[in-house]
Order: structure tokens, then sequence, then C-alpha cells
């Protein structure tokens, strides 16, 4: 991306970009996977011009390609870049009601280009410069006398004087700035948002069409029925859950709510050279660019994050209708035991559902069964199932699970092959997955939700057994003495007068 080659010159048909997309591999396969979805009557035939978005250039020459797609089909440039690069706007409560409802109907069918940019671009009439929703790349504009506007990521790049200068600003975190040429307008972020919203009636689309599972504070039991000692025991050891993942990740997550804080070294064999079994995941490393910019978190940009994850057919992005807005809307893809359940009780055929077993007869063979589950994958998908469960709960004497993340990969591209990915969801429900490395490398795999129902049966079996405490008491605290004996747990090792405490006390 940054070794200087022709191929990566600037700028492109459409546009130039300062910055990089962090999302770049996912966009283009997600591009791909779309192509059976595209159709417009300005490109009568899609097989000509598919696959509409490259993987050999630079993420800015594939960002050009999906913009030139957009405009070809006839979405007008300023909603186009609305779409590939939109603003925060989940956790943005002031946010108009109508503006909001204009990015969540078309995030539905698009996702993000997101990562630092700045980018400019025309179609021959308007030219524009967006900004990405974090606002880690400067843009900053001025308009002269002469009715010049001189728009750069520096300040002095034009030679103009300072008494000439009739008005200027800067583009702000997920604005546009453009300006209509043919008749020497400014179009403002207030006014492209405005043209936005009115383009359709889309808070109504949303409240007839869309369906939202709500969370709460209170999801209920971790499990329902859950698994006697012996059971678990079977199910830890088919899995590979040891004890230090016991104690050291699923404990740690469920009394803190946050992953284990560890140091950076790593010193265990990397997975492909280990003289021990090690899970599938382990052979996986999330890629990350080390640059100079601010490192960023859900807990300090809340406002720029968000898991919200969409269920149902994907529809055509060409077209707007009433039925685009028909999806339902999970706040994070990661699902409870009362979630799970309240997805698969959906009457709606539009997420109607089907389960695949991923276990498989000791006969059969892996390659064999892997074949086979992809199969009944695109038959299922074929006879009208929109959301397909992948488990692994079937485990049996005389049947092998097959990893939840090598079948996850293999429907995920078979379906992409037979132009039905976007018809599906994958579901995955999964003894493999226990912690968010794990779902991590499941959803870049093509899961779109994950019910890890082992993690929560090693949660509750160490919850039962007071192993994991969500608290501690203090002996010199006023209120310690409402604490009962058989509350408290063990001394806290280094917290003088510290116990661990039993919070489902009343």
């Amino acid at each position: 991306n940054t070794f200087p080659e022709w191929r990566l010159a600037q700028p492109f048909r459409y546009l130039a970009h300062n910055g990089e997309i962090n999302t770049i591999r996912g966009n283009r396969n997600w591009a791909l996977a779309r192509s059976s979805k595209y159709a417009t009557p300005l490109i009568p035939d899609m097989s000509l011009v598919t696959p509409l978005v490259n993987t050999i250039g630079s993420d800015s020459s594939s960002m050009d390609n999906m913009l030139e797609a957009l405009l070809a089909g006839g979405v007008d440039m300023l909603r186009a870049m609305r779409m590939i690069v939109p603003p925060a706007w989940q956790n943005v409560e002031h946010m108009d009601a109508d503006l909001r409802a204009f990015y969540e109907y078309n995030s539905m069918h698009l996702e993000p280009w997101d990562g630092p940019a700045g980018i400019v671009m025309t179609d021959g009439r308007t030219v524009a410069c967006a900004m990405d929703r974090n606002g880690l790349r400067p843009a900053r504009w001025v308009i002269t006398q002469d009715r010049h506007i001189t728009l750069a990521s520096e300040i002095g790049v034009w030679d103009y004087n300072p008494a000439d200068v009739v008005q200027k600003g800067r583009v702000r975190p997920g604005q546009i700035v453009a300006v209509d040429t043919a008749v020497g307008q400014l179009i403002a972020p207030d006014e492209v948002d405005n043209r936005m919203k009115l383009r359709q009636p889309y808070r109504a689309w949303l409240k007839a069409h869309a369906v939202r599972l709500a969370s709460s504070l209170d999801e209920g039991k971790l499990t329902s029925a859950p698994f006697d000692a012996e059971t678990l025991r079977q199910y830890e050891k088919e899995f590979l859950l040891s004890f230090e993942e016991r104690d050291q990740v699923l404990r740690v997550m469920a009394e803190e709510g946050q992953e284990a804080i560890g140091s950076m070294g790593d010193d265990a064999p990397m997975a492909v050279l280990s003289q021990t079994q090690r899970s599938l995941y382990d052979y996986f490393r999330q890629q990350f660019a080390q640059v100079t910019n601010p490192p960023i978190d859900p807990l300090r940009e809340a406002i720029v994050m968000s898991l919200e994850t969409l269920i149902g057919r994907e529809r055509n992005v060409f077209a707007e209708t009433p039925e685009h807005a028909h999806r339902l809307q999970l706040e994070t893809p990661i699902l409870s035991e009362t979630k799970f359940k309240a997805l698969l009780a959906q009457t709606d055929p539009d997420f109607a559902h089907a389960r695949i077993d991923l276990t498989y007869p000791l006969h059969e063979g892996l390659q064999t069964a892997i074949e086979r589950v992809c199969d009944e994958a695109v038959a299922k998908v074929r006879a009208g199932c929109v959301v397909l469960v992948l488990s692994d709960r079937g485990v049996a004497a005389d049947r092998m699970p097959m990893h939840a993340l090598l079948a996850t990969g293999a429907i995920h591209h078979r379906l992409i092959r037979d132009g039905l990915r976007t018809d599906a969801n994958l579901v995955i429900e999964t003894a493999t997955a226990r912690d968010p490395h794990h779902c991590a490398v499941l959803i870049g795999y093509g899961a779109t939700a994950i019910y890890p129902y082992l993690a929560f049966e090693t949660i509750h079996d160490m919850l039962t057994r007071g192993l994991i405490s969500a608290g501690s008491s203090e002996d010199w605290r006023a209120d310690f003495k409402r604490f009962h004996a058989a509350d408290m747990g063990n001394k806290l090792d280094g917290w003088k007068g510290e116990r661990w405490l039993d919070t489902r006390s009343a």
C-alpha cells in the first residue's frame, strides 16, 4: 500500500484518499459476496462488470471502484459517500431522528469502509471532501473574494491574501462539504444532511418493517438446563477447555466484565510449531497497523463504536424500497441463551431458521463431512431458510465434532460461490468460542452471531461452586455487618481486611 508504484498513483477515476481503510479485506470480500444482489437498468448485464471491486490494488483504488459502481448504477455521489463512509450515528443521542433513520436504513445493506480517511471526489459536476467518523485526517477550506475555494490538509498550500478571505472552515469528523460547480454553490454539511434525510420516508419505513431484539440488564439465567458435572467434564475435555482457561480467562471475564490483563509477551510456541494439540483459533492472529494515531477503544471512543448486528436477507443496494428496512437488529453478535432462543422463536418466514449438525460419524471422515454440511447449507438456503444455526452440541461416543471455525469458513465461501451468501445468516452455537479472539476469528470467517454455550455452562458451574465472585467486602466499611458470614469468601491477597463476597446475597 505504501511502496511507490504507478498502479497506486492517485487520484483515481473519481476520488483521492489520504489515510487507510482498515476494513479493506472485509469490504472487498463482501462486495464480491453481494454481486448476485446487484441489479440496475443502467447496467443491463451486471456479470460483464463484476467483480465491481479490485482485490490487488490499493485500498483507495478499491474504494474508488465501489464509488464508481454506485454512480454507474444511478446513486447520487453524496448519498454514495454517505453509505460508504458514514459518520458515527448509533450512539449520537442528539442526532436528528430522520437523519439517523437515513443512516440506519442504508447500513442494512452496505457496511462502512472504515479507517482514518480524508477523501476528495468529483463526478464531473459536484466536488466534495468527506472525513471519517473519527476525524483522524485534517481538512480545511477557504473561500476568497475571487470565488475560489481551496481545500487541503494544511493551511498555506495556496498563496492567497488573508484580507480576501470571505469564508473558511474545516471538515469535522464524519462530515461532507461539497461545491456544485454548475451553479457555484457551496453545499455545507448541514445541507448535505438535509438532502439525505428527505430523500425517502426512512423513519416510517423502519418503524413499519424493522425488528429489534432489545437487550436488558437481566438476561435471565446463563443456562436454563445446566449440564451435570459429568457432561460438563466431557464437553470441556472434548473442546480443549483447560483449568487454566477456566481460571485465567473465563473467571476473570465473568468477574470483571472484560478480558484479563496480561503482559505483551507470549512465550508459548506458535500453534503451528507446538507439540501439544491447540485450538484452531490459536493459528490466527489479528492484523493491525502500528501507526501514530492515538489508540481507539470502545471505552474512550464509545460514540464511534457499535456492535450492532443484522439478521435477514440483504437486498439490492441500487434500489430503495420499504422492504429494504425489514431486517432484525441485534445490539451485539454475542448471544445469551435468552437472546438465542428469542431469535429462533421468530415466526416471520423472513427469519426462518434451520439447524445444521456439525458432528459426523467416525467412519465418514472430516473432508467428506465438511462437503456434506456445505451441500446441506446450500439446500436449506434454496428452500427459504435465512438463519442457519451451525451447532456442535451433538457430541456422542460415535460422533466427532468438526471445528466450528472450519465449518463456518467452508459454508461461508460455498454460499458466496453459489451466489447465496447474502440470503443467509450464519449463527454459530459452539463450545469452541470462549474469549473475544475466538469470536473475532469466527466473525472474520463469516459468522453473523455466536452463542458460546460452553462458556456459559462453565461460568454457571463456577458460580454454583462459589469459584466466582463479582464483589468484595471491606471490614472498615459501615455496611460491613450487613453481610452474612456465609456470604464471605476467601481473603484477597494483599488487601487487608477484604474478602471476596457472594453478591447473590439479599
